[in-house]
């Protein structure tokens, strides 16, 4: 299962390792991959993680700001 994160105020490769840093903690992802580019984080996922548990992990243990979720 992929999920797709907008997240907003990605500026370097720096950024891009704290978001995904953030949602590799989270049980159940298995790969992260984020892009300042196109303002999203693409999140492989080995069982179902609601959406806000997504959201919370990148708003609360980021300075950026998660917004929206899509599913692939």
């Amino acid at each position: 299962m992929t999920k797709i994160i907008e997240v907003e105020g990605m500026k370097c490769e720096h950024c891009e390792a704290h978001v995904e840093e953030a949602l590799k903690a989270v049980d159940g992802v298995t790969g992260v991959k984020a892009d300042r580019v196109s303002k999203t984080a693409k999140v492989e996922l080995s069982k179902d993680v609601p959406d806000d548990v997504l959201l919370k992990a990148v708003n609360e243990h980021t300075r950026y700001q998660a917004k929206a979720v899509r599913h692939e």
